[in-house]
């Protein structure tokens, strides 16, 4: 299990990285990582979910690559745990408090 990481912007973080679980990857996030509120959250679900996060604007920028990506299971899990929050039928944010309880549950697997 791997994540790889290219880091574009900002600059006093640019580089690549690469980590051995998604705990340390979203303690990276967070730290490095602070607006949006819950970006963090949205890369790890992703990378779950689709096994890569790639986002690229004026303040951040930032590819991220899994290797174990296990597909819809990750929304699964992840609304069941209620890291990934619903109203109406649809997905309505990420509650990053339950993130560690994600992770664990997605690793687990």
């Amino acid at each position: 299990m791997v994540i790889r990481v290219e880091a574009l912007a900002p600059k006093r973080i640019a580089g690549e990285y690469t980590f051995k679980n998604l705990e340390e990857f979203y303690h990276w996030m967070n730290s490095n990582y602070k607006r949006p509120r819950g970006l963090a959250g949205w890369a790890l679900l992703s990378l779950a979910e689709e096994g890569s996060f790639i986002t690229l604007t004026g303040m951040y920028a930032i590819k991220c690559f899994y290797d174990k990506p296990i597909g819809y299971t990750a929304k699964e899990i992840a609304r069941k745990i209620g890291f990934l929050k619903t109203r109406g039928g649809g997905d309505a944010g990420i509650d990053t408090t339950k993130a560690i309880e994600f992770i664990k549950a997605i690793e687990k697997d």
